[in-house]
């Protein structure tokens, strides 16, 4: 399912993901299925507040087939947040550098451009033989196309590349708001977000995507680095503005082998809490508590190996 305001692509928001994630998925069953019953879907989120079910989670929604129903689904997405994807390639796991076979991007690059630049980054980590047949898909779809809606482009798009059967739909099914959203149910949910309360950082600081391979032959890892304005503080309301709020720092990482036909490890990572000095407002005890945490580093929850090949699951 999705939550965001609207169909556009090139909006700057991404919708409202954050605020009432929880109160919405109560309401819906988790995955807003009919058919769970209250006693399964109380036990999963019983395993959820314990961290035990989000790596399985994760894979669940990944390895989920492509199928005419969820098509618009994943193309919607994989259309607005290519925009704010980059990728790079890892070099002896310091040095990062980009794909370097896509032309630097115009400086007045239009969404479409950017799209397709971003999917034929994405081709490029998988060698030659997948950027010829990403190129093919592409030059078909801008021939064929008559409708100016991004997300009907993309889902043409990911069928002409074949689908599941294409490592780069597989990393195209990595952007979606839904593992976002998991993730952070999961986090407040008995994890160390419980009892703060979020609201999304418009702009592109508020959500980033990043492709990362470790090197020429290296393991995959796909990266959601979210921002949030915490909400929860003491004090009348500032006037000044949300500037001055504090600010959550999070991302959800999926790590996956060399092919991406395998999700291998999935988890979450609190990595700050940024209180401006002009701040109109003490901080709560909750997040003065999480502040406090994470002045011994990043927090690092629900790690958990998993190793289910991707063609098993969509057979």
């Amino acid at each position: 399912f999705l939550l965001s305001r609207g169909a556009g692509v090139a909006d700057t928001g991404c919708g409202s993901v954050t605020q009432n994630r929880c109160a919405g998925r109560e309401k819906m069953g988790c995955t807003g299925s009919k058919r769970k019953t209250q006693k399964e879907y109380a036990n999963r989120m019983k395993k959820e507040a314990a961290g035990q079910d989000y790596p399985e989670a994760m894979n669940r929604m990944w390895t989920r087939p492509i199928t005419q129903s969820s098509l618009l689904r994943v193309a919607k997405d994989a259309a607005r947040l290519a925009g704010r994807t980059d990728c790079r390639i890892r070099d002896g796991g310091a040095a990062v550098t980009a794909p370097a076979a896509t032309p630097p991007p115009p400086s007045n690059e239009t969404v479409e451009h950017r799209l397709f630049r971003v999917v034929l980054e994405i081709a490029q980590i998988f060698g030659q033989g997948e950027v010829t047949a990403v190129t093919s898909a592409i030059q078909g779809v801008t021939k064929a196309k008559s409708n100016p809606d991004m997300a009907l482009v993309v889902g043409d798009l990911i069928m002409a590349c074949g689908g599941d059967s294409s490592p780069t739909v597989r990393v195209l099914k990595c952007l979606h708001q839904r593992y976002v959203l998991e993730s952070f149910c999961a986090l407040q949910l008995g994890g160390p977000l419980e009892g703060l309360h979020c609201k999304d950082v418009t702009g592109v600081d508020g959500w980033r995507v990043v492709v990362e391979r470790a090197g020429p032959a290296g393991g995959l890892l796909v990266r959601h680095l979210r921002e949030e304005r915490l909400t929860t503080v003491l004090g009348p309301s500032s006037s000044a503005g949300v500037s001055t709020e504090p600010r959550l720092r999070w991302e959800l990482a999926m790590e996956f082998d060399s092919t991406m036909d395998h999700m291998m490890r999935s988890y979450c990572v609190v990595t700050a809490v940024v209180v401006p000095d002009d701040s109109p407002a003490p901080c709560s005890g909750d997040i003065a508590k999480l502040h406090r945490q994470l002045n011994a580093g990043p927090i690092r929850v629900f790690d958990g190996s998993l190793a289910t090949p991707h063609s098993e699951m969509i057979s």
